[in-house]
C-alpha cells in the first residue's frame, strides 16, 4: 500500500481550505451586497410609491368634488321639474304634450286666459276675406327660428302678392324673430290701414322647446290670426 506524501496532502487540504475561506468571504460579500442594494432600491421606491398614492388620492378628491357637483345639479333639475310639472298641472297644460287641456288657462284667481283655434293677434279685427282662407304655413322651429310658406291659392294671389312683407314671410327661408317681426308688421300695418282687418295663418311647432315655441307662437298670434295644425 502506497503511503501518500504527507506534504502534498498538506498542501492540498490548504489549497481546499483556502477555496473554501474564499467562497465563504465571497458568498458573504455578495450577501452584503444585495442587502445594500435592496436596501437602496427600496429607498428609491418609497418616494415614488408616494407620489402616486398623492396622485391617486387627488384623482379620488376630484371625483368625489364633481360628484358631488353633479348630485347638487341633478336634486336642483329634480326640483324645478317637479315645480314645472306642478305648475303646468294648475293651469292645465298637458305635461307630456304641453297642450291645454281645455278651452282655458287658469293662470291665477283673477285671470284665466279662453283659448280659440282662430284666436290671435289684432284682437277685435276681423279676419281679411281668402278663398284659400291661411295665408301661410309658419313653422315655429329651435332656437327662435320661424319659416314660413305660402298656401294661399291662384285666386288669391293678386290680392295679396303685392303687400309688403310677403316675400320674406313666404320665402321658406328661416326668420329670426326681429327678421320675422320686421316683415310681419309691415304686412299687418298695411293690411290693418287698407282693409282693418288681418290675415289667417296656420302654425305647425317643429319646436321641442317649449320657451321657444310660447315666444315664437305669441310673435305670429302679435299680427295674425293663428289656426294650429
Amino acid at each position: 500500500m502506497k503511503v501518500p506524501n504527507s506534504a502534498a496532502h498538506i498542501r492540498r487540504a490548504q489549497i481546499v481550505s483556502l477555496s473554501l475561506t474564499e467562497l465563504m468571504l465571497l458568498l458573504v460579500f455578495m450577501a452584503i451586497a444585495f442587502s445594500f442594494l435592496a436596501k437602496t432600491e427600496g429607498l428609491h421606491s418609497v418616494p415614488r410609491l408616494q407620489a402616486q398614492l398623492n396622485e391617486a388620492l387627488a384623482e379620488n378628491e376630484k371625483l368625489t368634488k364633481d360628484n358631488d357637483d353633479l348630485t347638487k345639479k341633478l336634486t336642483d333639475a329634480t326640483n324645478k321639474l317637479y315645480r314645472l310639472e306642478r305648475f303646468l298641472d294648475r293651469i292645465q297644460i298637458d305635461v307630456a304634450t304641453l297642450r291645454p287641456r281645455g278651452d282655458t288657462i287658469p293662470i291665477d284667481v283673477s285671470h284665466t286666459y279662453v283659448l280659440s283655434k282662430t284666436g290671435g293677434g289684432a284682437p277685435g279685427h276681423p279676419l281679411c276675406a281668402l278663398k284659400s282662407h291661411y295665408l301661410f304655413n309658419f313653422y315655429l322651429l329651435s332656437d327662435m327660428w320661424i319659416r314660413g310658406e305660402q298656401i294661399w291659392g291662384e285666386d288669391d294671389a293678386l290680392a295679396v302678392s303685392h303687400r309688403p312683407g310677403i316675400g320674406p314671410l313666404s320665402s321658406g327661408a328661416p326668420l329670426s324673430l326681429d327678421e320675422f317681426r320686421t316683415s310681419a308688421e309691415a304686412l299687418s300695418s298695411e293690411t290693418l290701414a287698407t282693409n282693418e282687418c288681418v290675415f289667417a295663418v296656420r302654425v305647425i311647432r317643429q319646436t321641442k322647446d317649449a320657451d321657444a315655441f310660447d315666444a315664437e307662437l305669441q310673435m305670429v298670434q302679435r299680427f295674425f290670426a293663428v289656426g294650429r295644425h
